[in-house]
């Protein structure tokens, strides 16, 4: 449900930001290591630390507005 409204920010914002898709049934470590507990679970990170977390679907325009600050 997410996945393609991600797929429009990466589009967006090519060239600013790096997106990677995990799926955390097959990665369970990596979920464990970043404290995932929901799904679907957005981390954006900024010269490597974690700077926003969002948890839930959201529409586009306000996932946009929640990361663009960081941008």
């Amino acid at each position: 449900m997410l996945s393609p409204v991600v797929a429009e920010l990466a589009s967006i914002w090519k060239g600013k930001v790096t997106v990677i898709k995990i799926n955390t049934e097959e990665k369970p470590n990596i979920a464990s290591n970043f404290g995932i507990n929901s799904i679907p679970t957005l981390i954006l990170f900024k010269n490597g630390k974690e700077v926003k977390r969002i948890s839930g679907a959201m529409p586009l325009g306000q996932l946009q507005k929640s990361f663009e600050t960081f941008i």
